[in-house]
């Protein structure tokens, strides 16, 4: 495995960012390609696939990704597909306080914002 773009039909729950009941989600909860493999075209050929199916279902109002505030190469391959920064009704950045626990056991704390794509069959997200 060279990388991975897992993607969810829904709107995980527990993030702050919200839709309203009735628009269709396509949630990107994995994004990742091997540190080693990097820069080698896996990230852009993942989400190009990944636009592909969801342009090709035409049953999406939206798609979204969780990255982290600070340091994300996620940032630049999503921007560069046409995710922007998400802000809620105020004009604030949606941002989540993010704990995790890694394999060593180490307890990390990060900030993680959220990207959206409003797709043809959405109103643009951050002017709602």
């Amino acid at each position: 495995i060279s990388g991975i773009n897992c993607i969810v039909y829904e709107q995980d729950e527990n993030h702050s960012i919200k839709f309203s009941d009735n628009d269709s989600i396509a949630y990107h909860s994995g994004f990742a390609v091997k540190s080693e493999l990097r820069r080698q075209g896996i990230g852009k050929l993942l989400i190009e696939t990944t636009e592909k199916f969801l342009a090709d279902s035409n049953r999406f109002n939206y798609e979204y990704a969780r990255i982290l505030c600070e340091g994300s190469m996620s940032e630049r391959i999503f921007g560069s597909y046409g995710f922007v920064d998400a802000y809620d009704k105020d004009g604030i950045l949606i941002v989540d306080d993010v704990n995790y626990m890694d394999s060593n056991g180490k307890l990390h704390e990060d900030k993680r914002k959220y990207m959206v794509k409003t797709l043809k069959n959405g109103s643009d997200f951050s002017r709602r």
